[in-house]
């Protein structure tokens, strides 16, 4: 699951990355899911772009880290009315955390989940649909409190339903 051969200038390990993504909101910066540090990482590339020198560059500068729980797995870019949103499912420390594409907020966390992997957002309907490897279920999560303001209290997120009966793996947990 390595995501690539990329340094990311001022983090530790530097090449335990996950999931990769272009930030929709901001044209020459890149998401990086980091399992050391477990972070979204905000991914500066346009500068080292415009000092390029012919040869293909690895090494970019982090501008923003935002601590997550352990295990970042995977990612999802949404757009929630008018706020770009990447969602990180955390699998080992059994969390999704919900993050302003822009500000690099922490909008909201979903706790207790047993095992959340893939993910993807529904825009129109404001709902997140969540993999869950564990328990071979999907969680349904409504966004619209997001909206609403509702995150400021970091719960504004529920779980809306679950597809499937829920049996955890005993060898996975």
């Amino acid at each position: 699951y390595n995501a690539g051969a990329i340094f990311i200038d001022g983090v530790a390990a530097q090449q335990d990355t996950r999931a990769i993504a272009v930030n929709p909101a901001k044209p020459g910066q890149l998401l990086v899911a980091s399992r050391d540090p477990a972070a979204l990482l905000f991914v500066d590339t346009e500068r080292m772009q415009s000092e390029r020198s012919g040869t293909a560059l690895t090494n970019f500068p982090a501008r923003d880290i935002v601590t997550v729980g352990s295990g970042p797995t995977r990612m999802a870019l949404g757009r929630l009315g008018s706020r770009d949103v990447v969602a990180v499912s955390c699998f080992d420390g059994h969390q999704l955390y919900l993050i302003d594409a822009v500000t690099a907020e922490v909008l909201g966390v979903i706790h207790n989940l047993n095992g959340p992997f893939e993910l993807a957002i529904d825009n129109v309907r404001q709902r997140l649909y969540l993999a869950d490897f564990r328990s071979s279920s999907v969680q349904i999560i409504d966004l619209s409190p997001l909206m609403a303001g509702a995150a400021a209290e970091r719960t504004g997120a529920r779980i809306l339903a679950t597809l499937g009966i829920p049996k955890v793996v005993m060898e996975l947990q």
